[in-house]
């Protein structure tokens, strides 16, 4: 059965908001992105919306009542959230607003969400005039959220270099993360993140390459370990993991199965060992990828 979405006070139908979304900066389209950003470049994003004549009626309020358009951009990777605002006016013969929301360069990293509401004064339908009205109520969203790629898949682990102090992450060099969301059969690229802690000076020559073999084999000592606790830490059957592993190249279950046929393991040994001696599996690890470094490989 499906779920619908119920709210204590009258909305408008999806088709009374039309709204237009383009980038302010860079100034390119959102498929571009990705190719001319580049670190410490600011982003924003703009939305120019009008009201159709319906919205007035489905909400149930007078025409020409204060009403919002509301961006939230979100940066998850940074942990880092911008809110903007701005009034609807009638302009050309309609009840327009536009809003740009962006973020600075030094607090974004991976990707951008960009969510759009419209805000007013909701009615409740009661005939308590004390409770008639809900202030604040979101009246409007859009079905879907403005999603900005940051960064072009390929070319090497997913690394983003951004400051630990100000995303509230441990005072370390270095962090390998997965996402909360993610699953077996999510893609490499949008599951797990190599983090480099930019508050210290050792950041530049882990990005630049420039860092000592022993921090590189430490950092895929940690990549291997993230990887195997997290095929460890979720309930798909050994079965499921080949099958997706299979059909799915760049997911993490074949990222997995990979990292456990280079340490000489199964899988199933790796993802327990992984969970059960985490110190373990990370001597194994450095042991490892140290014969490879020496061998040239």
């Amino acid at each position: 059965m499906t779920a619908v979405e119920t709210r204590p006070y009258a909305t408008p139908s999806r088709t009374a908001v039309e709204v237009d979304v383009s980038m302010v900066a860079p100034r390119v389209d959102f498929e571009s992105v990705a190719e001319s950003w580049s670190p410490g470049q600011g982003v924003m994003v703009r939305a120019s919306a009008a009201l159709a004549t319906t919205f007035w009626s489905e909400s149930f309020m007078p025409e020409g009542e204060p009403v919002w358009l509301v961006g939230t951009m979100t940066c998850a990777a940074a942990k880092v959230s911008r809110r903007e605002q701005a009034q609807f006016h009638w302009v050309d013969g309609a009840w327009r607003a536009s809003v740009d929301v962006g973020l600075d360069g030094d607090d974004i990293a991976v990707e951008l969400v960009v969510d759009w509401s419209v805000v007013g004064d909701g009615r409740t339908g009661s005939r308590d005039s004390t409770r008639s009205i809900h202030r604040g109520a979101r009246l409007w969203q859009a079905p879907e959220s403005t999603v900005v790629r940051l960064e072009r898949d390929g070319g090497g682990f997913p690394t983003s270099a951004l400051s630990f102090e100000a995303t509230g992450r441990r005072r370390v060099p270095w962090a390998v993360e997965v996402r909360n969301d993610a699953a077996v059969e999510s893609r490499i690229t949008s599951a797990v993140r190599l983090f480099v802690n930019t508050d210290l000076r050792v950041s530049d020559d882990i990005v630049d390459g420039g860092a000592g073999d022993d921090t590189y084999l430490a950092i895929g000592a940690d990549i291997h370990l993230a990887v195997l606790h997290f095929l460890g830490s979720v309930a798909t059957p050994l079965r499921e993991l080949e099958r997706v592993a299979e059909s799915k190249v760049d997911s993490m279950a074949a990222l997995g199965f990979s990292i456990a046929d280079s340490l000489g393991l199964t899988v199933e040994t790796a993802r327990n060992l992984a969970c059960d001696d985490p110190t373990g599996l990370l001597a194994r690890s450095r042991e490892v990828l140290g014969s490879f470094e020496r061998r040239g490989a």
